[in-house]
């Protein structure tokens, strides 16, 4: 399996709390798009940005601890769940 990111998602890979945050947002992103195909959007691309929004929403919605992402960590397990075939950004 060949990974193509960016360039700029160097300082990703030396981040060591990158793995939990790419899980964690893989769980959500999951999360999200189910949600969507249920309302009826199933062919519908998911942007960074409504991940991004869903993701500030569940800070202020949950007790438990929501991790700080940043659009380019999204960007990042986005490009991950594509390169393994499960999902893809607009």
């Amino acid at each position: 399996m060949k990974i193509q990111v960016d360039p700029h998602f160097t300082n990703l890979y030396e981040n060591k709390d990158i793995l939990p945050k790419l899980v964690f947002l893989s769980y959500h992103i999951a999360s999200y798009k189910t949600i969507s195909e249920s309302m009826g959007f199933d062919s519908q691309d998911i942007s960074v940005d409504e991940i991004y929004d869903f993701i500030q929403d569940l800070k202020l919605d949950i007790t438990n601890r929501v991790p700080e992402v940043d659009r380019m960590e999204i960007n990042f397990c986005f490009n991950i769940l594509k390169s393994m075939g499960i999902c893809h950004s607009k």
